[in-house]
């Protein structure tokens, strides 16, 4: 089986290789199944596939370099969040923005510079575009776009895929689908 043609080969190349866009992104593939009995191939109509955004990491204000698990979450989800290049002991509070909500337990930097904590989405946060407003005594705030989801729009831990599930899932859908056409052709054939 191969990818035979794919209208983003920017996010799923024709070479299987997925590349997470800024943005989710649907693409649309054909494979070429191969007989192994005969050598024979055939197409299959093309299949939807959903890429989900990559993970974010972006360098920002000076005084923190903040990465997200995911920049989309679903409603009660959670999303980790690591801030490195910190000075040790130093304070930082987070608060999501449009229905403000104070993220609690933050620990202080060690020793080594850096934070990691998880900003849980209640099952009633609103969905739709947020911003993640973090903040330390001195410094300007930084802010991170953060998109929330209705519940069940992500997988089962309500965090985007990382890529490599992301590929994992992509195989297994193609295998199922093959499945199912291959079956439904030798029925046809011998019916």
């Amino acid at each position: 089986m191969a990818i035979s043609e794919s209208d983003r080969p920017s996010v799923i190349g024709v070479d299987g290789v997925v590349v997470p866009p800024s943005e989710a992104a649907v693409v649309q593939l054909v494979l070429t199944v191969t007989r192994l009995s005969d050598g024979s191939t055939a197409d299959t109509a093309p299949l939807s596939v959903t890429v989900p955004a990559r993970s974010v990491a972006e360098p920002t204000a000076d005084w923190a370099h903040v990465e997200l698990s995911a920049s989309t979450v679903q409603q009660g989800g959670a999303i980790d969040v690591v801030l490195t290049g910190l000075e040790p002991g130093q304070i930082v509070t987070a608060v999501l923005h449009s229905d403000p909500l104070e993220i609690a337990g933050i620990p202080v930097a060690g020793q080594d510079g850096r934070i990691a904590f998880r900003v849980g989405i209640p099952a009633d946060f609103e969905p739709g575009a947020h911003t993640l407003v973090l903040a330390s005594p001195g410094f300007a705030s930084i802010t991170v776009a953060v998109q929330v989801l209705p519940a069940g729009a992500l997988s089962g831990s309500g965090v985007a895929l990382p890529l490599s599930a992301v590929g994992v899932a992509l195989l297994m859908l193609v295998l199922g689908t093959l499945a199912l056409r291959l079956r439904a052709r030798r029925r046809r054939i011998n019916g």
